[in-house]
């Protein structure tokens, strides 16, 4: 081997390597990423399960389930930033904007204890004022059962507690001005509260949606899909760089074989001289199909040009089950043009390959009179 075929040789092998190399960090990247991916789905999973559970009780979740969204969100820029390629995962943006938005409606939706210490002191002083009327200290304690019940009730009570509330408003607007002015007040505390509770209960549907499941769905799809094409790029470049390395050493010990000589003055005069193609036979099979038949002429011509030299390149290495593979195929295809010896030919030589003994000079000789005689035929019918 030449100084220079070495050299190439160990080019490619080095290219090869670093290919696999690069190859193995990213697929240990996408497992990692895969790991990060199964995270996230325990952590979505336990958010919708804490919404199961605390249905009517969405105060006492909220926060949890704020919690289990906020680790969603972590794992998803750690997702990012430890890709072997940062930014590769661009396509996290949208579900992260989805989690974050969730995140935001639970966070201002949870009633803080600031709000309902508030709310209390508000309604202890006023019912410790003597300004107001019983009637109006009434309604507010009416109001303050409401809410309480509202918020923190094992039932879900919101339309009766909207309800309650409207007949409360209703039923003091004959009061005097301080105390229908101290009713609003509670009122209006009181609705702003039960928004809050409104938006935990629209975003604990959003959360049993479709929608952050089927952007998960389709990040898991990408990773497949990223490791299925980094599989397949090295399994491409390795069958590449082993292919080369067999054909070089086939080539190198080719070197000392001693090639038959098929000139065609070589062929024996007893050949059948019969024309190489029956196109009677061809016209008829096709009813008269000029086109078509010339379809299936050039067909046969890009298909098997080259099947004679690869047979006596079978033939000159003692490959038999070769020889056997390409004369069978060879006469199936001159069947289908009517180019009976030439089939013939094949089929002499199909038969002996399997037997497991090699073809004589005078089969492969027989063969490469018929199919020069055939393709020189469809060659010039072809006007190729």
């Amino acid at each position: 081997m030449k100084w220079y075929q070495s050299k190439v040789i160990y080019l490619c092998f080095g290219f090869w390597l670093v290919l696999s190399s690069l190859v193995v960090a990213l697929l240990v990247s996408d497992v990692v990423n895969q790991d990060r991916l199964n995270v996230i789905k325990e952590h979505l999973n336990s958010a919708k399960q804490l919404v199961i559970e605390g249905r009517f009780q969405r105060q006492n979740v909220a926060s949890q389930v704020q919690n289990e969204l906020g680790l969603v969100t972590t794992e998803l820029k750690l997702l990012v930033s430890e890709s072997v390629w940062n930014g590769s995962f661009n396509d996290t943006m949208y579900f992260k904007s989805i989690v974050n938005d969730r995140t935001a409606q639970l966070q201002y939706a949870v009633v803080t204890m600031d709000e309902i210490q508030t709310l209390a002191e508000f309604i202890q002083d006023f019912n410790s004022a003597d300004d107001y009327s019983m009637r109006a200290k009434n309604l507010i304690q009416q109001a303050k059962s409401h809410i309480f019940y509202a918020l923190f009730s094992s039932q879900h009570q919101d339309p009766v507690v909207y309800r309650k509330l409207d007949q409360l408003f209703l039923a003091g607007s004959d009061l005097s001005e301080p105390d229908k002015e101290a009713v609003d007040v509670v009122l209006s505390f009181a609705n702003r509260l039960l928004e809050k509770e409104a938006l935990i209960s629209h975003t604990f549907k959003q959360l049993h949606s479709v929608e952050l499941d089927r952007e998960y769905d389709y990040l898991h799809h990408l990773l497949h899909q990223r490791i299925k094409k980094y599989v397949l790029i090295y399994v491409v470049v390795s069958f590449v760089f082993f292919m080369f390395l067999y054909f070089k050493r086939r080539s190198a010990g080719t070197k000392n074989i001693q090639y038959v000589d098929f000139s065609p003055e070589s062929v024996p005069q007893d050949v059948s001289l019969e024309p190489a193609i029956n196109f009677d036979k061809l016209r008829q099979s096709f009813n008269d199909d000029e086109e078509s038949i010339r379809l299936l002429l050039t067909v046969f011509i890009e298909d098997h040009d080259g099947d004679l030299n690869k047979i006596k390149e079978a033939f000159n290495a003692n490959q038999i089950k070769e020889l056997k593979s390409i004369s069978h195929a060879l006469k199936g295809a001159s069947g289908s043009i009517a180019a009976e010896s030439l089939r013939q030919a094949c089929a002499e030589i199909e038969t002996t390959a399997k037997s497991g003994q090699r073809p004589t000079q005078a089969q492969i000789q027989n063969l490469e009179f018929a199919f020069v005689s055939t393709s020189s035929l469809i060659k010039e019918r072809l006007g190729v």
